[in-house]
């Protein structure tokens, strides 16, 4: 490794390209890349992003490797209001350019493992698969901003279904959580089986499966069973008693739920 590195030294210095230069060059290569990535239109966002330096090509200095991170999850939460301004808006945005670049956004925030790209992960957790494994692996760190997302009115239905989903990965990955984080993931439970809307009943009960004391749900799911409104789409009726009531056998018969076969 050292011959390695002094031959390294000794090509800059014959080229006439000094370490101190080279460190110089790569500043301002994020530099603009970063300035590109704070524009209005989300192609010249993306051309800005495919240009910023790798976290590779800037390990040498931990203060450049933060501007890259700190850029690529700014960059991530510009994407969110983006699309989350359409959805606003009754528009559906979304090509297959921005889709592609959109998911290489994510992947790379989510290979950071870094907690500060939470907030931003949760707001690409309706998008699902990445994002959401990313945010369980942060384990008690994730569960409150978790619950602000479940719990925040202003939220549309689909982050807090989406919210609920991301719980019952974490229960369903057996990612370790504290007793006070799990108790808070219950009462939420207990409090989105009587939400007015369906998709968060039913998503409280598939995370309910894979939880350690389920049987402790059993009056509110068989209140459910015997109750619940169900939802009419045009002229089709959609209820959830058939899967509260399958939850409840296995719950009776205690048969455990599918686990994966490794962590995310």
């Amino acid at each position: 490794m050292r011959i390695m590195l002094l031959l390294c030294v000794s090509l800059l210095v014959s080229s006439g390209i000094t370490p101190a230069q080279q460190a110089e060059d790569l500043r301002l290569r994020v530099s603009q890349a970063l300035r590109e990535m704070d524009a209005s239109s989300w192609e010249v966002r993306e051309k800005g992003f495919e240009q910023l330096p790798s976290l590779e090509e800037v390990s040498a200095s931990p203060q450049e490797v933060d501007r890259v991170k700190l850029g690529i999850i700014r960059l991530l939460s510009s994407e969110n209001a983006l699309i989350r301004e359409y959805k606003q808006k009754g528009k559906f945005f979304t090509t297959e350019d921005h889709s592609e670049y959109y998911a290489g956004l994510i992947a790379s925030v989510a290979a950071m493992d870094d907690e500060r790209a939470i907030p931003a992960l949760l707001g690409a957790v309706s998008s699902g698969g990445m994002a959401i494994r990313a945010i369980v692996r942060f384990g008690d760190k994730a569960v409150g901003p978790l619950l602000d997302l479940y719990n925040t009115p202003s939220k549309e239905l689909v982050d807090k279904s989406s919210a609920l989903f991301t719980m019952q990965e974490m229960l369903e990955m057996q990612i370790p959580i504290s007793e006070a984080s799990e108790t808070k993931i219950k009462n939420a439970l207990r409090t989105a089986l009587k939400d007015p809307d369906y998709l968060v009943r039913y998503s409280a009960i598939r995370a309910i499966e894979y939880l350690k004391d389920r049987e402790d749900f059993v009056p509110a799911l068989k209140e459910l069973a015997e109750h619940d409104p169900g939802e009419n789409v045009g002229k089709e009726h959609h209820s959830l008693r058939p899967a509260t009531e399958q939850l409840l056998q296995k719950i009776a018969n205690h048969e455990l739920p599918p686990r994966p076969l490794q962590h995310p």
